[in-house]
């Protein structure tokens, strides 16, 4: 059988690692990229979430794309960048963002979750 990462109208999925422990990162994402998935998130409300962005950075950086989710603040947005995050998702539009020197090849999307959520704004 085969599995599709696509969704709906094209859009790709990503697959979210949430809770998944720095040492069993590289398995689970071996196993969702044999399975297509090209885009891996991990939960900045992970365990050691920015280690398993960097050893997924490490490892498979120049295959897939590696995004940092549940990003809430500049100062994470700096943290996962330097870990080597290609893509920052953030559960809300936070204005302080703005402000953040995001590096040639680091991309920001905001509140483009598909289960449902309130929307939340931080116009600070």
């Amino acid at each position: 059988m085969k599995f599709s990462t696509e969704g709906p109208h094209g859009a790709q999925l990503i697959a979210i690692l949430r809770g998944v422990c720095p040492g069993l990162v590289l398995e689970v994402a071996g196993v969702l990229i044999c399975a297509g998935f090209s885009t891996i998130e991990v939960l900045l409300n992970s365990p050691e979430a920015l280690k398993g962005i960097a050893l997924l950075a490490r490892r498979w950086g120049h295959a897939i794309s590696v995004a940092a989710g549940t990003v809430l603040t500049p100062e994470q947005v700096n943290a996962v960048a330097d870990a080597g995050a290609d893509l920052v998702l953030s559960p809300n539009l936070n204005w302080a963002f703005r402000n953040c020197r995001f590096s040639p090849g680091i991309s920001w999307r905001f509140g483009l979750g598909a289960m449902p959520s309130p929307a939340e704004f931080n116009c600070s």
